[in-house]
């Protein structure tokens, strides 16, 4: 059975579920919108699923849930924030607003968060800049996801960045991706096990170099993609 739910019933739940770890209300309310959001754009992979995982962060201390920085490196347009292993949206929003007075007050500035946590969707930061009238470029480093081409061992992070810039009467145009042709996330959601794969970017089986004309090819679970992508996962 399918339930429709709003959306600001949704974060009302979440948030409470933020709540009963210790994340105090500012800061549970945007977690939860930034889930939310993921959802009403198009990337589950990084909405509601997501939730019980951090929860588990939380609960394990790899995060914490009272977030606090330090401003490490202050010089005027740079700027270095310690996140303190807290909640990567929150960093990523206070980043976001200090990034903007910088710039507002130097014409340029630049940045960088380190012991942070895993921030959501990218464009949901880029874009709050982009309303205040800058053009922005959020990039982040991230754990081992993908072999690089012909390889068979996941060296390489996803590595997401996104460019927002206004737009006029148009709003704001942005951009977020990542190098890999699908997020994991999404591999996992397959409804079963058994279906093909739909994305030919993921590699599950064994063969991880591309065929050899006059050879046989050893076995493979999907299909090559062209070889003018070299963004496919391990």
């Amino acid at each position: 059975m399918k339930y429709c739910i709003d959306a600001q019933s949704l974060i009302k739940v979440r948030t409470r579920v933020l709540l009963s770890v210790g994340v105090p209300q500012s800061d549970a309310s945007l977690l939860a919108d930034s889930l939310v959001t993921a959802e009403r754009w198009g990337h589950p992979s990084h909405g509601m699923l997501r939730l019980p995982w951090y929860v588990a962060r939380l609960r394990s201390g790899a995060m914490t849930p009272m977030t606090r920085w330090d401003l490490v490196v202050d010089n005027c347009a740079v700027a270095v924030m310690d996140g303190h292993d807290g909640i990567g949206q929150v960093l990523a929003n206070d980043a976001a607003r200090l990034d903007i007075d910088r710039a507002h007050a130097h014409g340029v500035s630049a940045v960088a968060v380190r012991n942070s946590n895993h921030f959501g969707i990218a464009a949901y930061f880029t874009r709050k800049r982009a309303d205040a009238g800058c053009v922005a470029l959020l990039a982040t480093n991230a754990s081992p996801a993908m072999a690089p081409w012909g390889g068979r061992v996941k060296v390489l992070g996803t590595n997401p960045w996104s460019i927002a810039a206004p737009a006029g009467s148009r709003g704001v145009v942005a951009m977020d991706i990542v190098n890999t042709a699908v997020a994991r996330e999404r591999s996992t959601r397959r409804p079963s096990a058994t279906r093909a794969f739909p994305h030919p970017g993921r590699r599950t089986g064994t063969a991880l170099r591309p065929p050899i004309p006059g050879r046989p090819s050893r076995v493979s679970s999907c299909p090559w993609p062209d070889t003018r992508d070299t963004s496919y996962r391990s």
